[in-house]
């Protein structure tokens, strides 16, 4: 057990101290809290059940059961009142020095542990590339340090630089040089601010560079005055050992997919008159090029089905759900139109021709792992040779944009059989592949039996309990040479990085990063990673975010759905 103490001052900072706790204690337990209750050498423990989370602890002496338990306490010597994000930064840094002193760890993210870290690095840049770099306002977290890097930076090329004035003059002969300095000042702050590595700091910087180019092009430039569109189906063939997303085996709740797709389309129906009447209203995240009173249909900027496994559905239903989306969408201004096919034992020919007729520009193809001894033992019910049939199927019926996830630290996959599903990736050539660290989710099997999987099975990046005395440094272990391999990969295919996120528990500490040929990049995953406007979700375990931008700050008010496809059905009963 480690044992952190939390001053009652800091008590609102106790996600990102156990988020950063857990950084260097991965699968251990952590028990927090604001105070302490000393038990002395051989007295029972009596107060036990007083010690709820956040109010106590006992502190075992040498010869008591508990000797071994890690405490983790003065490690914040800064300022309890003030700033929150100041406060919240000093914290992170010293609480970092602490654990790092006591493990003799050090982190490839330093302080860093949201699921968005790109978003610190596009804060650096103007929205058009074309003619250089912006410096942040007076007052926003890096506005002093980047208007004291960026006079620097104008001594050095003998330019002026005001703050908040873009480089519009500089010219091309210069503009790689201006660059290559204005990267490693970034690079430099998030150095100082975040304690990170080199390689994610470069690493966040192409992509936040590569996400800032992507929104500039002309189709999608007026994302903010834009939204897009989410259906959630939410259906499987069976739940993989790493999955938590919610959804229900086909075959057994098969009997409720005409009621949810009758439910799907009142959803769609109801909802977009809610919309009407954010529209006139005035909502920011809604076109005001479209006429208020005439909006029959919804005109989103992209469109994307999710699930669970939506091709999971039979023929028959599945071009039900596409009619009723055709029905409600209009896509003439939607810039990409996914269907998350994902499991190659859903897919058919007559499924790939029915996404065509109805418009779908990209499809995703998740093999997963190109071992079939991995595939069974995570619950995929499908072949590699199923994998490889189907993705040239898709690809002899014209479609010219798809997608294929892998996912490292599997159970019992080295490098080798790593490097043999990057092989099989290389030899189909798929226009964007996604790499996944392997997560912990909480609502998977594999957390709920992660003791039997840990004792007989090797996971990269999360350990082994035969292992758990072996520390190897992060960038250095099997599970980072895998990641390596993997961008090696990607760069030989022409596939350029274009969104991050990372997750809690994840395999390594480390992230998963999207991959791209230039234009095929899935936008829709770029404006939810990077919460850049408004998605409207239809259907079960979907999220709907609106977005509120005022004057350079932005506000996003969430809503979740529902989780359940009988109450999903049963809450539009009356409609």
């Amino acid at each position: 057990m480690i044992y952190v103490h939390i001053k009652k001052e800091l008590a609102k900072f106790e996600t990102d101290i156990r988020d950063l706790c857990l950084a260097f204690f991965p699968l251990q337990n952590l028990n927090l809290g604001t105070g302490y209750i000393i038990a002395k050498k051989g007295t029972p423990f009596n107060n036990k059940k007083n010690l709820n989370l956040g109010t106590g602890y006992i502190i075992a002496k040498k010869g008591t059961p508990f000797e071994n338990d890690i405490i983790v306490k003065d490690y914040y010597t800064g300022p309890l009142t003030g700033d929150r994000l100041t406060i919240k930064s000093e914290l992170k840094r010293q609480l970092y020095n602490h654990l790092s002193k006591l493990t003799g760890k050090t982190l490839l993210w330093g302080t860093l542990t949201g699921i968005r870290p790109v978003t610190i690095a596009t804060k650096f840049f103007d929205l058009n590339l074309g003619t250089g770099y912006i410096i942040d306002k007076k007052g926003t977290p890096f506005g002093a340090r980047i208007a004291r890097a960026y006079r620097l930076y104008g001594r050095a090329m003998r330019a002026p630089v005001s703050l908040g004035t873009p480089f519009e003059n500089a010219k091309n002969d210069k503009l790689n040089i201006k660059n290559a300095v204005c990267d490693e000042l970034i690079k430099k702050e998030l150095k100082k601010e975040y304690y990170i590595s080199d390689e994610k700091a470069d690493e966040l910087i192409e992509i936040a560079k590569n996400e800032v180019q992507i929104l500039n092009r002309n189709e999608i430039k007026d994302y903010k005055d834009m939204y897009s569109v989410y259906v959630g189906v939410p259906f499987c063939k069976s739940t993989c050992l790493y999955c938590s997303f919610t959804s229900f085996n086909i075959e057994k709740f098969g009997k409720y997919v005409d009621d949810y797709l009758e439910t799907l389309e009142k959803d769609f129906a109801t909802r977009i008159e809610k919309i009407r009447e954010s529209e006139n209203k005035g909502c920011p995240q809604i076109s005001n090029n479209i006429p208020r009173p005439q909006i029959q249909k919804l005109q989103p900027l992209t469109l994307y089905i999710g699930g669970g496994t939506p091709t999971s559905l039979d023929e028959t239903a599945f071009e039900k759900m596409l009619t009723i989306i055709d029905k409600y969408v209009d896509r003439s201004k939607c810039v990409e139109y996914t269907v998350e096919a994902g499991r190659p034992d859903t897919i058919t020919k007559e499924k790939l021709l029915i996404m065509k007729r109805h418009g779908v520009t990209r499809i995703s193809i998740n093999p997963q792992t190109f071992n079939q001894k991995t595939l069974d033992l995570i619950g995929r019910k499908h072949t590699v040779k199923d994998v490889v049939e189907k993705f040239k199927l898709a690809r002899s019926l014209g479609f010219d944009n798809i997608n294929m996830d892998i996912i490292l630290g599997l159970p019992n996959e080295h490098l080798f059989q790593v490097l043999k599903t990057l092989n099989g990736i290389r030899k189909l050539k798929p226009d964007s592949f996604t790499v996944h660290s392997l997560a912990l989710k909480r609502a998977a099997r594999l957390n709920f039996e992660l003791d039997s999987w840990t004792k007989n099975y090797y996971l990269a990046g999360l350990g082994n309990r035969m292992m758990a005395k072996c520390y190897i440094p992060e960038g250095k272990r099997e599970i980072d040479k895998m990641f390596k391999w993997s961008r090696r990969l990607a760069d030989f295919l022409h596939l350029q990085p274009y969104y991050l996120y990372r997750q809690k528990n994840m395999a390594g500490n480390l992230e998963n990063v999207g991959y791209a040929k230039l234009g095929k990049e899935c936008v829709y995953n770029i404006m939810m990673m990077s919460e850049r406007h408004t998605v409207y979700g239809f259907g079960t375990a979907t999220t709907k975010k609106i977005f509120y931008e005022n004057d350079g700050s932005k506000r996003i008010e969430s809503e979740e759905g529902y989780k359940s496809v009988i109450d999903y059905c049963k809450s539009f009963e009356t409609i």
